[in-house]
């Protein structure tokens, strides 16, 4: 059923992808007979036929939890079936519509993300929970109220679903309340730049695939739960989600023109994501096979937490890279990437004159970094793969030792004696990932991913983006260069958060009773290489911001680098951009001390650079050498 439901939904696919309004007009063009109204309402059937094809696929691909199989081995090798639609859709437009190769990066997302979807369908926990009770099986909270976790997702869920449903009904770009006539002759004319922004719709690109998500993650959900309660109104409303899927299918083809191929990978990659989240949020007893059992689909808790968190990975990076980068033109269709996007042509001679300059060769890896970044990078990696696999706190708690008085005699000679005695001492300390395989035994799957998220997901992020900042290749844009060096500088901080609960762990372990008697805790080496770990990332993430020092980077044009529409800019008589002043506002928001707009723009000479003489490196840097030596001091210790 769901490689029947593949090609099905593909077949409907393909029909909305050919009969949306641009394919429909041009091939008007060259149609001898019938007429134009005919021929459009027969393209508009046909549209209307292929996503009736869609909601039948998406109905076939819900068999499995109308079956009540979805915990078994046939809904695992069903959901590995249904990851094939990324292929299939990409196979389609490749093939059938275009013709003629897609670019690369489109290439490239769909098959990382149908790797990181059918290991994560295949390496990943099952729930084991009875679906019969429905919304009483989350009445499990120690108010006796529903799950906390529960809660957040159904909150959260709600939100999204509505709001999405009603973007589906709203143009993008346009005001709901205007006093201007668009008939009025006087009407002012539309802002060129705030035209081109509407018609590429930046947000609806993003939000159609998880509002999407979030409808098929549910149906699924909602359909098991009314096959086993035998409960009508839950298979209903999983069949309204599905409608609302179509409709977002619908949208992102016809409205946005977008690629069969881009549909697959982004809508089916969110799809697989959302649903991992769900399931950890929703169920309670969530674990892998037995290992009585064997088979090729049966995966026991060891390696599978290891592989899952590896397609985990893959799908974080490859839904984030099109997050950052979906307004690019490798995402449209031949005719949508000449007109409205910047191609990579136009990106590729951007980034050699921002690189133009004696410091900063056009072309060269590895330019703007320094060697003590790149020193730092792999101790950076090695404290968090030692800090994950060593405890990090250890905690002692002490039993005394029962003693039987059998009179009074004995009763005050035991008051009397003031002699200390002794108990029975019981140690713990486990690691990141023991803690994350005692969570999942322990029935707390919300816990468990959480932790396997800031443990063994962001980490590796991080290394990547730095490795990718400081090599700087030349095929990455200064756009999403730029977004690179928000992501770190944003995401550095949060990862004292892990360290803070540590510390409030032990503090409270050490509270009751004088002199650590009954309970207590320290720090082990695991929490000090955490530390290390966390300072080194954050002091990578600030060297990598834009630098007062190569204000060349930064006044390529008026607007920022991250903008994802580019502006027009006029070059001044000496070789510069005019309103060199965005650079330095820029500067001032990443560095306090950076030189203020009001200064001379002769204080931009090529002296201030780190590249144009041999200063000291203490003299220019103090705060980084300052760090380093506080890492190398932590990391000695």
């Amino acid at each position: 059923a769901s490689a029947f439901s593949v090609l099905v939904s593909t077949a409907g696919l393909a029909l909305l992808r050919g009969t949306r309004p641009s394919e429909v007009e041009r091939l008007q063009r060259y149609a001898d007979a019938g007429s134009p109204i005919q021929q459009r309402i027969l393209w508009h059937v046909l549209g209307v036929f292929g996503a009736l094809l869609l909601y039948i696929g998406l109905v076939l691909s819900s068999i499995p939890m109308l079956m009540g199989v979805s915990a078994d081995d046939e809904g695992k090798a069903a959901a590995i079936a249904q990851q094939t639609l990324v292929l299939v859709c990409w196979s389609t437009e490749r093939y059938l519509v275009e013709g003629r190769p897609l670019p690369l990066l489109q290439s490239c997302l769909c098959s990382l993300i149908w790797f990181g979807s059918t290991v994560v369908e295949w390496a990943g926990p099952r729930p084991y929970d009875n679906m019969s009770l429905g919304l009483p099986g989350q009445i499990a909270g120690c108010d006796g109220g529903y799950r906390s976790p529960f809660l957040i997702y159904a909150s959260v869920w709600l939100t999204g679903l509505t709001f999405g449903t009603l973007l589906l009904f709203c143009e993008e770009g346009t005001n709901l309340v205007t006093c201007v006539d668009p008939s009025d002759d006087e009407a002012p004319p539309s802002d060129p730049a705030q035209e081109k922004i509407r018609l590429l719709q930046p947000f609806r690109r993003k939000a159609l695939p998880i509002v999407y998500a979030m409808a098929t993650s549910m149906s699924g959900i909602v359909f098991a739960t009314g096959t086993a309660s035998n409960d009508m109104r839950y298979v209903f409303a999983g069949a309204v989600m599905l409608v609302i899927a179509v409709l977002c299918a619908w949208d992102f083809l016809w409205r946005l023109e977008l690629p069969l191929s881009t549909w697959g990978a982004v809508f089916q990659g969110f799809a697989t994501s959302l649903r991992v989240v769900q399931s950890h949020f929703v169920f309670r007893d969530f674990r892998w096979d037995p290992e009585d059992l064997h088979g090729i689909l049966v995966v026991y808790q060891f390696p599978g937490l290891q592989f899952f968190m590896l397609g985990m990975f893959v799908l974080f990076v490859a839904l984030q890279l099109y997050m950052y980068t979906s307004s690019w033109a490798e995402w449209g269709t031949g005719e949508a990437q000449s007109s409205l996007h910047l191609s990579s042509v136009s990106r590729d001679i951007r980034a050699d004159s921002l690189d133009e300059g004696p410091g900063l060769p056009a072309g060269r890896l590895c330019r703007g970094s320094s060697f003590w970044q790149w020193l730092l990078l792999p101790v950076c990696m090695i404290s968090i793969i030692i800090g994950t696999h060593i405890p990090l706190i250890q905690t002692e708690f002490t039993l005394p030792n029962v003693k039987w008085l059998h009179d009074a005699a004995a009763i005050e000679r035991f008051e009397a004696n003031h002699t200390p005695g002794y108990g029975h001492r019981y140690t713990d300390g486990d690691a990141y990932i023991d803690v994350i395989t005692w969570l999942y035994d322990s029935r707390l799957p919300c816990s468990a991913f959480v932790v396997s998220y800031n443990a063994m997901i962001l980490p590796p992020v991080q290394f990547m983006l730095f490795f990718f900042i400081l090599l700087r290749p030349s095929f990455i844009p200064e756009e999403l260069y730029c977004s690179m060096q928000a992501y770190v500088m944003n995401l550095a901080p949060m990862r004292f958060t892990q360290p803070c609960i540590m510390m409030l762990i032990v503090g409270l372990a050490n509270m009751p009773g004088p002199g650590d008697t009954l309970f207590g805790g320290w720090f082990t080496h695991g929490y000090w290489y955490f530390i290390a770990y966390c300072m080194s990332a954050i002091l990578l993430a600030w060297s990598v911001q834009p630098s007062e020092e190569d204000p060349k980077l930064y006044a390529a044009d008026d607007s920022l680098p991250c903008e994802s529409v580019e502006k027009s800019t006029s070059p001044a008589k000496n070789g510069r951009v005019k309103d060199a002043e965005s650079a330095r506002a820029l500067m001032t928001k990443y560095r306090p001390g950076a030189a203020s707009p009001s200064r001379n723009g002769d204080d931009d000479s090529d002296e201030l650079s780190e590249a144009s003489d041999g200063g000291d490196v203490c003299s220019r840097r103090p705060l980084q050498v300052a760090g380093c030596a506080m890492v190398a001091t932590v990391m000695a210790s």
